[in-house]
């Protein structure tokens, strides 16, 4: 019988947290080989397979913490994710549906938000029309996590005794310490968030081959290449440093004038 997206789903289902839980990288390799071959030969599964796939930038949970991934898989998933790029380009529009649903809420770790965001901005590198929607979301997030702190700091010093004193995010005691264990926890976490973001700025802009090697995101990803798995394939849509500055312009000043300016009005 041919496989069908109706039949088949969960197996499909079965495969895919194998990329993120899997303890080797031949097990995760093999794992992603599956998926892209299977994606590749029968497009009706696409929409899954690109949900599973970005949903593994998110770091896997262990013994009922979040733990942090082995250094192997970004570079294997990303170049999953490209090579069904190269066979169906209108995967884009499914990339962006899927970043959106899974991007970490607020009230997630500062790790989930940092590991998703990193893997996000490297997504970037090879689907740059991509990059004003997934910088003005990345803004949108950040905003929402800057007026949070702000309302918490707002409900921190009106129980407070007014003594004058400026509020610090690392206050101590009264009133709450859970209220504000959870302000520093946001603080840790827009604070990511933005060096991140400050990276990628920095990426984008610097000369050609300038790229940080120690930079695990940004537009240029780890030393200004990404690696993949099928080394044969050129790059799909690379754009060139100039183009890149030019285009991240362009997305902040659309999302300060979208999310910022109409948040702070």
């Amino acid at each position: 019988h041919a496989i069908r997206p109706e039949r088949h789903s969960r197996l499909l289902a079965a495969v895919l947290p194998l990329v993120v839980l899997s303890e080797d990288e031949a097990s995760c390799v093999a794992a992603l080989d599956f998926v892209v071959e299977l994606v590749c030969a029968v497009p009706g599964f696409l929409s899954q397979c690109v949900h599973g796939l970005i949903s593994a930038f998110l770091p896997p949970q262990k013994a009922a913490a979040v733990a942090r991934p082995p250094e192997w898989l970004p570079t294997h998933l990303h170049a999953a994710i490209e090579s069904v790029l190269k066979v169906i380009p209108l995967a884009t529009s499914h990339l962006f549906d899927s970043v959106k649903e899974h991007f970490p809420h607020k009230r997630q770790s500062a790790l989930e938000h940092s590991e998703f965001l990193k893997q996000t901005l490297m997504l970037l590198k090879y689907t740059p029309a991509l990059l004003p929607r997934i910088i003005q979301l990345t803004v949108a997030r950040m905003v929402e996590l800057d007026v949070e702190i702000a309302l918490q700091q707002r409900m921190l010093e009106d129980d407070a005794p007014h003594d004058g004193a400026i509020f610090e995010v690392d206050l101590q005691g009264e009133p709450s310490e859970e209220e504000v264990r959870k302000m520093r926890d946001d603080a840790d976490k827009l604070d990511t968030m933005m060096r991140l973001v400050f990276e990628a700025i920095a990426d984008a802009n610097a000369p050609r081959g300038s790229c940080s090697e120690a930079r695990a995101g940004g537009l240029c990803g780890a030393g200004g290449t990404l690696e993949s798995s099928h080394k044969h394939e050129p790059a799909q849509r690379r754009v060139t440093p100039g183009d890149s500055a030019a285009n991240l312009h362009h997305a902040l000043l659309a999302s300060f004038s979208n999310s910022i300016l109409h948040t702070y009005k």
